[in-house]
């Protein structure tokens, strides 16, 4: 029965990782329009907008973490093509950029090669218009990762508040690494901006990561209480929540094999 339980604990969590990544590989288009924002450009199309990542990671005992901080978003891509900085007016006329808190178990302290499950997140999108804010990266000993606004008040495009799955961690190069799908809910003002589809999409995909270069750790990147993450590159697209139908034949496949797996037994 041990047996059992981990290899369905195993197939579930590979079952949820290949609806993630197959909605996430699809990169459905949306649409935008600046003009909301900052009155300039034009009506563009994207499947994904790619941006920078500092954070501060603390443990909170027993392989819990906390990670606060930022992305700075800065290019729209449609395919293999950036979306031309006059259509989107993205770092001219107005910054596009999140704040954020995530926790995670690590199940021991985390260390080059560590792996942590995703366990919560609160994400807020934003735009700023005039480019008025300053981003403050993260630093050891404890210097958090945040954004100062300096001049007109940003504006709430839409907010994450559930973690779908997710994985962070320490590569075994000693890089940090994150990929996590959340939930994703416009604003009234971030229906003006992202208005297609319409509804739309619910999901949000992001995935960053960096070098080793861009990551300090106390006491040590082999067992560490504190990380301080920058020059984290990566970025974001959307999709919706996999079809009932789809989960119906996930939970039918998973059933069989476990059905076999008893006969196995």
């Amino acid at each position: 029965m041990i047996k059992l339980n981990k290899f369905v604990r195993t197939a579930v969590a590979s079952a949820v990782i290949a609806l993630g990544s197959s909605a996430a590989m699809a990169s459905p288009q949306f649409q935008v329009d600046p003009t909301s924002i900052a009155g300039t450009g034009s009506v563009f199309t994207a499947d994904f907008v790619l941006g920078g990542s500092s954070a501060l990671i603390t443990s909170l005992g027993g392989g819990n973490y906390q990670s606060e901080g930022w992305i700075n978003y800065t290019t729209f891509m449609n395919g293999p093509s950036t979306v031309a900085v006059n259509q989107t007016r993205v770092g001219f006329d107005y910054s596009l950029f999140a704040t954020f808190t995530q926790t995670f178990a690590c199940g021991g302290l985390l260390g080059v090669g560590v792996s942590c499950a995703s366990t919560g997140v609160n994400l807020s999108l934003w735009a700023d218009p005039g480019i008025t804010n300053v981003f403050n990266a993260a630093a050891l000993p404890g210097t958090a990762a945040t954004v100062t606004d300096t001049g007109v008040a940003d504006i709430l495009l839409g907010t994450a508040n559930t973690v779908l799955v997710g994985f962070a961690g320490i590569s075994p190069l000693g890089g940090a690494f994150q990929n996590i799908t959340t939930n994703f809910n416009l604003t009234a003002a971030g229906s003006n901006y992202f208005i297609a589809p319409v509804p739309f999409y619910s999901l949000a995909f992001s995935n960053f990561n960096n070098t080793s270069t861009g990551i300090a750790c106390a006491p040590s990147c082999a067992a560490a209480t504190t990380v301080a993450i920058n020059n984290e590159n990566g970025g974001t697209d959307f999709n919706n929540v996999p079809e009932p139908a789809t989960l119906a034949l996930v939970g039918l496949g998973l059933l069989g094999m476990g059905a076999a797996r008893r006969r196995k037994a």
